[in-house]
């Protein structure tokens, strides 16, 4: 018994790496999107239809299609994370994901990162 929570973190931080695998994979396929076609795509299934992408991969933590959402200033493609809620997209606050900034807006200097508590 005194292994349960032990093997409740290792689920947790298998369920975190999946997530930032299979999102850093649409991720590419939306990347790959935009340079063949010069804009971002408008929804994840475009990636799938363009042929960039086999399939949405899974949220590992709900087992529904990664999250994705256009920005201001770019894209996010996210899991929900740990806590079971979509936060839309926002990854310091406990979605899981990746974030794609449009090329405009690239080589700019680094937001500074949230404390970590």
């Amino acid at each position: 018994m005194r292994f349960i929570p032990s093997l409740i973190n290792l689920h947790k931080r298998e369920s975190i790496s999946e997530a930032e695998l299979s999102s850093a994979l649409a991720a590419l396929g939306c990347e790959r999107y935009r340079l063949k076609h010069g804009v971002w795509p408008a929804e994840l299934k475009d990636v799938v239809e363009a042929k960039l992408l086999n399939a949405i991969p899974a949220d590992p933590i709900d087992n529904l299609p990664l999250r994705y959402r256009k920005t201001r200033d770019g894209i996010v493609v996210y899991s929900i994370g740990p806590n079971a809620v979509d936060d839309g997209g926002a990854i310091a606050n406990g979605d899981v994901g990746f974030r794609l900034w449009n090329a405009q807006s690239r080589g700019q200097p680094a937001i500074a990162a949230p404390e970590v508590k």
